[in-house]
């Protein structure tokens, strides 16, 4: 056997070693990704998509949140499969030449998502701001999916960490809003005021989450402290 086969089968064996048969036992097929032990074309789809695509177990919960508007969750998606129609995605279809895909904001580099979303240098002082603003201290990730990943698990209590998801969002699609306002509407980049405006629109859809929500963008804007005792208060009830 070739070294990689003698691999396999000490694997094997020991995997074996954990099991005992029972001569009381009847023999049966067994489909273990199914609740019932039946196999279904469903199963086993999604068990080739965990197997294929792990990362996007974690952060498929924070792009489909039915809080946050079905736009801005297929704006995610297609941004973590790399699809926006960013420059460098129309670059490669030719669709506009190489002195047209420049970012919009610095004019130095290639607009891709990641350089968009996260890279600008604008962008990423906005993303720290928003580190700074909860206590976090920490760096940002090198692109668009591994930051969805990474980026709830940085708050742990369960609306805080709903509004601090949500949170990714709003500023991700605010860069995004901006960006197209400088392109189609002749606007400027307005990075001073967006801090602000992100959390007033953080605020409105934590109150489509939770009609008693009281912080209003004003409060959260000294600090995260408003979705902190809201989240206190609903786990003491």
């Amino acid at each position: 056997m070739f070294l990689f086969e003698t691999e396999q089968v000490v694997y094997l064996l020991s995997s074996l070693e954990s099991f005992r048969l029972k001569a009381t036992t009847s023999d049966k097929k067994v489909w273990s990704s199914s609740t019932d032990e039946g196999y279904t074309v469903k199963t086993c789809f999604l068990l080739i998509d965990r197997i294929m695509n792990p990362r996007l177990r974690t952060f498929k919960a924070s792009i489909w949140q039915k809080e946050v508007p079905p736009k801005v969750q297929s704006f995610l998606w297609l941004a973590v499969q790399n699809r926006l129609c960013t420059k460098d995605f129309l670059l490669c279809r030719n669709i506009i030449p190489v002195d047209q895909a420049f970012c919009i904001f610095c004019e130095n580099e290639i607009e891709t998502s990641n350089h968009l979303l996260l890279h600008y240098r604008q962008v990423w002082k906005l993303w720290m701001k928003f580190l700074d603003w909860w206590g976090i201290s920490g760096c940002l990730l090198c692109c668009v999916d591994d930051l969805l990943h990474q980026w709830p698990n940085l708050v742990f209590k369960k609306f805080q960490r709903k509004a601090w998801s949500m949170l990714s969002c709003c500023v991700s699609w605010s860069i995004w809003l901006m960006r197209n306002k400088v392109i189609f509407n002749d606007g400027a980049a307005t990075f001073e005021d967006s801090f602000s405006l992100i959390l007033y629109c953080l605020s409105n859809w934590l109150k489509s989450t939770d009609k008693f929500f009281m912080a209003i963008g004003n409060t959260l804007i000294m600090g995260p402290e408003g979705i902190i005792d809201w989240s206190n208060t609903k786990s003491r009830l």
